[in-house]
Parts: C-alpha cells; structure tokens; sequence
C-alpha cells in the first residue's frame, strides 16, 4: 500500500471517528435507511434473507457545510450487506463495516471565492456513463472538487484524482499490492456561453502501475507480479523474500533461490531459511508453486524489477458532446477518442487508438394544433475495438458500446394526426465488419399507430421488419425477420373511487423463418391499482398474467407452448415511512413451481 493511500485511508479513519464523537455529543444528526428481503422458492424449499444497511450524516453546526456519508457503495448499484439469515443466532450476523466513507465540505478556497463542493473519500466519477457503461464500477476512492467556476457560472471544472474502488486492494485486476491503479481526469461544462449551446468536454485517465514483479522466459519478455513481498505467504500466493529476511514456510509449496547474476540456484521446498546477501527468494503455494514449476527451473535467468512502478495498462478517453438550437433545428452529437496501451506481454506491446462519432437532429413542422409533422435523422461511426478495459462487469445497455464497429444512420417521421392519432415511422442501416473478411449489412424498419380516441381505450399497433445480409467469401446468408405487437390500455373507475389500469398486449415473433414452429404468439394481461383499503388505506396492487404459444406447421397453435408466468405485486407505504412489498410468482404448471418475496425498508432520521 502505497504511502500516499495509506494517508488518505487515515484521513477517512480519522473523519469517522470524529463523526461517531460527534454524534454521541449530538451534534450530528443521522439519516439512513434499513432494508430487509424475505424470498422463499416453492420449487426448491430454498429460504434467503438479506439485510441492507446504509448511513448519512450531517455536523449541525459546521459553518462551512460538512457532510459525512458512511454504508454502502450505492454509487456502484451494490448495498452493503449482512446476511444474517444463514448465519442467525451467531455474533456474525451483526457484523457490518462500511465500504463507503466519504466527506463532503461546501465553502470557499479563498476570501470571497465560489463556494464549491469538496468532496474526500468514495465518489462516482463525474464522466458520462456511456464513457464504460452504466454500474461498469466507474467509482474511486480520492478527491474530487465539484463544479469549480472558470468564468462566471457559465464555464465550471471538475477534476479529480481515484484509486478505484473495484477489484482486490484497490486495483483493477484484483493482483494485490504489488500492482498500482488510478485514475484522473476532469470534467468542462459550457452552457449558454452562446445562447441555446451547451457542451460537455471530459477527460479520464486509467493507469496501472506494475510493482515489484519477476520477468523471466526467453529474452526476458514475460513477466510475473508477486502477491506480496517479505509478508507471510498464505494460499495461492507468490511471494518475493529480499536478502537478510527470514522466510519462515513450510513444506507446502515450491521455492527457488536467485543468484546475485540473475541465475535460478536452487529449486526445493525450502531454499533457504534466511536469504543470503544479494540473493533473493521466490516462494509460491498452490497456483503459485504450479507457476514456479512450470516456468522457473534451476539455470534459468530471472531479473527481479523493484524502482519505480512501471505502467502495465493504461487508457485516456477524451470525448467532447454538444448539443444546439439553430432556426428551430436540434443538433446534438458525441466525439470520443481512445488510446490504450498494454504492456502486459513484453514480446507483444500493443497501442491501439479508436474514435466514435454520433450525431442526430430534428425539426417540428407545426401545420395546425392537431397536425405536426417531426423530421429527424442520425449518423454514427463507431470503431469495431472501441470497448473499454477500465470495467469488470457488462450489467446494463451502453448504447456506443452495442453499435461497436458500425457505420450507420437513422430517420424517422412522427406524425401527430387528428382524432387523437400518433403515426411514427422509423428505418435503420448500418454496416459492420465482425471479422477481417466478413462483413454485416442490417436495415430495419418499425411502423407504430397509436389512438386513444375511442371510448377511452389507447390502441397501439406496431410492425418491425429487418434484413440481414452475412457476407463472406464462402456464401452470403440473407435473414429476414417480421415481427409484430398491438396493445389495448384502458382505466376503469372502481366503487373506492380508485382508478384501475388493465393493458391486454398480444405479439408476434420470427416471422418469415423457414420453420414455423419457431414462431411464437404472446398474450400478457397487466391489472394495476392503488386501491383504497380499510386501515391500511393506500395499497398498491399489480396483477401480470403472460400465456406464449408456439405454432404448429400448419399454422395451427397446437404445437405446445410456452412457459405461462403469473405475478402479484403487492406494496404499501406506512405513514412513517416503513415501505412493505410482497411479491409472489409463478412460472410453469408445476404445483411447486413458484416463489415469494418479502421486502421492507425503513428510514432512519
């Protein structure tokens, strides 16, 4: 751990210690919330239980606007968790630490100057989440300064320095403390500087720092990181012994002993109790000690690398996004440009840049109140490699990342029609090259119709089309598919004077395939209320029924069908805010097939 890490980490310990004390002096006034899930599986006889936890805090008498927060990482999309269901009645159960410590400080660096937002410990960074994905653990632990005015409030900073805050220690690929990660970057927001124009231009900078590793292989070209070094070696680690140090293993693991020139001496259990002058000692257990039988025998040269941390990965995006109103036009669009390096491999250095580039605008004819006509169109291109390193996980749509390696545009016509009728028209192209000698032509199209003129009742009705052309230089294949949907909303009044909302949707699926017994046919009934119940009062109720069925050949449903899914969702809020949820779920025909799930939470002020 690095020095600088360390102070950071007693800045923090030192903050929470202090807010604890002022809290037990009333000075502090607490806020959070409890939350505690129930679920049983009918199938499985399965019960689990979790409980979630987090804090806020806020000094009373801090002048200068002090704000602690302690609990979970909601930033990253995680509670903090105790599950105390498995492990009840056992003093585990109660065991809880925060993973998220941050101070917040709102005031002026100087006499007269912006009050801004310093913000110390955990955060969020400030880039755009398309930047590595929603929830893709874009969170550090650093400093950041929010909002800094440059002139006036119409041109404001915000930088910021992060170690980050996924993996093991604090570093992207989990390898320990060997290996150092940060990020920086800043944030430049411009709105209004010309009037109707705003611009957001961003910066972010991913590095790892390689620690104390071993290179060894012919000419030196590979390289191995160590789990620690001079430290006890426990499971599966690989540890560096420096001369003078008692290395004090057991049996359970493989050494080797390196000479003053770099020569492996000796190869054994134990090399060496205490490593001689000059000499270094390589201990590995587990996959470690598999690692050092493969790769280092006795004779082999080895070099050992301490001095300052050398880079292993690094990434900088900077990306630039705008949009403007200019004679009733909109216009928006985003330029991102990436360069990575990746040092992991010394025989294969790679550097690679990317770019990607998205555009779109529209225009509103207003012909009457009742007959417009909105025009839009878009353009993309998008290099086929333009994928983050700098995130673990792949949890939520990122619209630049899916449209990688495309070069496409879209348009669409959205009617608004008398009688309370929407006609929206929209087509798609694009081309891509998955691989060097194939590449991938898609156009799609959606017509949608839309009504809520008749006796309450919002119809909807949509047909999607596409064709997909694979060409290599084998044979080409042509995929057309048609799908379609149409839906039925209505209110109702009920006796309680509370509003009932039942939608019927039907759909359609794989259409024009060679094999009809593909194609599917959807029915889904959604029945929705807050329904007014004695002493409870407010309940909130919501009924889902979903039937799908597969066609025979001949075009009949009688092929079988899909799995039948049943939900009811029941939720109310009490008055002093104890929010309660049931949710019970069936899916299949199997009698024990089904599952609940009990849910409250609860603030704390």
């Amino acid at each position: 751990m690095s020095k600088a890490f360390r102070r950071i980490a007693l800045v923090l310990a030192a903050v929470l210690v202090l807010s604890l004390a002022s809290f037990a002096a009333n000075e502090m006034g607490v806020q959070g919330a409890v939350e505690f899930t129930l679920k049983y599986d009918g199938f499985t006889g399965d019960i689990i239980g979790n409980t979630y936890l987090k804090f806020a805090g806020v000094l009373k008498n801090a002048p200068a606007g002090l704000e602690i927060v302690f609990g979970d990482s909601s930033a990253n999309g995680f509670w903090k968790s105790i599950d105390f269901w498995n492990s009840y009645p056992t003093s585990a159960s109660y065991v809880w630490s925060p993973y998220l410590v941050r101070m917040n400080i709102t005031g002026a660096y100087y006499r007269g100057g912006p009050r801004v937002t310093t913000r110390l410990g955990d955060f969020q960074y400030p880039v755009p989440n398309y930047l590595a994905g929603n929830y893709h653990k874009m969170a550090g632990m650093g400093i950041m300064i929010t909002d800094y005015p440059v002139y006036q409030d119409k041109v404001t900073v915000t930088p910021f320095f992060a170690w980050p805050k996924y993996g093991k220690d604090h570093t992207l690929s989990g390898a320990g403390i060997t290996k150092y990660f940060w990020n920086m970057g800043a944030v430049v927001k411009m709105n209004n500087l010309i009037p109707d124009l705003s611009v957001q231009a961003y910066v972010l900078n991913h590095q790892e720092k390689e620690g104390v590793h071993v290179r060894y292989g012919a000419g030196l070209t590979q390289k191995q990181s160590f789990t620690g070094v001079n430290t006890t070696r426990g499971a599966d680690q690989l540890i560096l012994f420096t001369p003078g140090v008692s290395t004090n293993t057991n049996k359970w693991g493989i050494e080797v002993l390196v000479g003053p020139d770099g020569k492996i001496l000796k190869k054994d259990a134990n090399v060496d109790s205490v490593v001689p002058a000059g000499h270094y000692v390589i201990s590995g257990h587990g996959s470690a000690s598999n690692w050092i039988n493969k790769n280092l025998n006795v004779g082999d040269t080895v070099q050992v690398m301490f001095g300052s941390p050398q880079t292993l990965m690094a990434e900088s995006t900077a990306g630039i996004e705008a949009s403007y109103k200019l004679f009733g036009v909109n216009m928006a669009g985003k330029f991102l440009f990436r360069t990575t390096y990746d040092g992991r491999n010394l025989a294969d250095i790679k550097k690679d840049n990317q770019m990607a580039i998205t555009a779109n605008a529209d225009y509103t004819f207003d012909f009457a109140p009742d007959f417009k006509v909105k025009v839009s169109g878009g353009f993309r291109s998008i290099d086929q490699d333009f994928a983050p390193f700098a995130r673990q996980t792949d949890v939520r749509y990122n619209p630049i990342e899916a449209q990688r390696g495309q070069l496409g545009g879209n348009a669409a016509l959205n009617f608004t029609l008398p009688a309370k009728t929407a006609l929206d028209i929209t087509a798609d192209y694009f081309n891509k090259k998955p691989a060097a000698d194939t590449t991938l032509d898609k156009m799609s199209g959606t017509v949608t119709l839309t009504n809520s003129a008749l006796f309450d009742v919002t119809a909807k009705a949509s047909v999607s089309g596409s064709r997909q052309v694979d060409k290599s230089p084998a044979e080409g294949k042509v995929t057309d598919s048609i799908t379609t949907s149409g839906s039925l909303s209505r209110n109702f009044r009920l006796p309680t004077r509370d509003q009932l909302a039942v939608t019927y949707s039907i759909s359609t699926t794989n259409l024009l395939v060679d094999d009809f017994s593909k194609v599917t046919l959807t029915n889904k009934l959604v029945a929705s209320t807050n329904l007014t119940v004695p002493v409870i009062s407010k309940l909130d109720i919501e009924g889902t029924v979903e039937l799908g069925y597969y066609f025979a050949p001949a075009l009949k449903i009688a092929a079988g069908s899909t799995t039948p899914t049943y939900i009811l969702l029941l939720k109310h809020t009490t008055n002093n805010k104890l929010n309660l949820e049931a949710k019970f779920t069936k899916a299949g025909i199997q009698k024990l097939n089904w599952y609940a799930q009990a849910f409250y939470s609860v603030s704390l002020n």
